[in-house]
């Protein structure tokens, strides 16, 4: 993610998101985790260390 930054770019806003459909929603949207990466930190990330920020649950028996 080095590259990214430039001396216009300060941080970076990193998410991921999972995406799914019921029979009552088109579309369904949840995001998994969030990071944000300022320039000069350590833009390496392990994401098989990666847990879950945000709880979630699905109203139907979808997700």
């Amino acid at each position: 993610l080095d590259k990214l930054f430039d001396w216009n770019v300060k941080q970076l806003f990193l998410y991921l998101t999972a995406e799914y459909t019921t029979a009552s929603n088109i579309l369904n949207q949840v995001v998994l985790w969030d990071k944000i990466i300022r320039r000069g930190e350590n833009a390496r990330m392990n994401l098989h260390e990666m847990n879950p920020k945000y709880y979630f649950w699905d109203d139907g028996e979808n997700l």
